[in-house]
């Protein structure tokens, strides 16, 4: 699965499969999940992690086969049976899988659409709508990609619920990643779970960096106004 045919030959047996291609890139697409499943630049592996035993996840409907996903917040909200202590979680099948329908592929582009039903386990009220994705492959040179990812969410609900793009990413043959914010001198890091240990977390002038490696469970935060650029937040990952 780490090659676009071996991908793309697992995935066409439980699913349709839409493929941008420009020069050296190659983005793969899913309609089960309505998620970005594959991305290959210079014929390298896949760089998003996918489920290793994708074909059999398929199959059984999982929802987590990997890859780049809708998410939504407040997390706590919808993905907690318990949310007042952060216990029970859950994915709801409305929002992940869902629904989704290839509506429209063009140059370089496609447009995905599904319903989307959750159940707010704080508020206790519904949130039912619907989910417009759009993606498209915008710039391409060696050893660079670009991609543009558009989402919008059109529904009923008494508060308000924000689209995320969560991506799933490989930890590398060391089985560690390190994920780097770029901030403002003297940025004060939130911990959203748990206080995030001092072997895992290094705050520097002008970034902070984060130690994953699959055996923690945790989040990190930054302030709005330790971004560097107001209203614009940076992130990346390094394997």
């Amino acid at each position: 699965m780490n090659t676009l045919k071996s991908l793309i030959e697992i995935l066409e047996k439980s699913t349709k499969v839409s493929v941008i291609e420009e020069a050296e890139a190659a983005v793969v697409v899913s309609e089960k999940g309505g998620r970005i499943i594959g991305i290959f630049l210079d014929n390298s592996p896949n760089l998003l992690w996918v489920h290793p035993r994708l074909e059999e996840a398929l199959v059984r409907g999982e929802w987590n086969i990997g890859g780049l996903r809708l998410w939504v917040s407040p997390e706590r909200n919808f993905f907690y049976a318990n949310p007042e202590k952060f216990e029970e979680w859950f994915c709801p099948t409305g929002l992940d899988p869902a629904e989704y329908k290839l509506m429209k592929t063009g140059y370089m582009s496609l447009l995905l659409e599904s319903r989307i039903s959750a159940y707010d386990n704080l508020l206790h009220s519904n949130l039912e709508g619907f989910i417009r994705r759009e993606i498209k492959l915008l710039e391409v040179s060696r050893r660079h990609l670009k991609l543009w990812i558009r989402e919008g969410i059109i529904g009923e609900y008494v508060s308000r619920v924000n689209p995320w793009i969560l991506a799933q990413v490989p930890i590398g043959l060391r089985n560690v990643g390190t994920v780097l914010v770029p901030v403002k001198k003297k940025s004060e890091p939130i911990h959203y779970f748990t206080i995030i240990p001092k072997d895992r977390l290094y705050v520097d002038s002008d970034h902070i960096s984060f130690k994953i490696d699959g055996e923690m469970v945790t989040k990190l935060g930054v302030r709005p106004e330790d971004l560097r650029e107001t209203g614009r937040g940076e992130i990346a990952y390094i394997t």
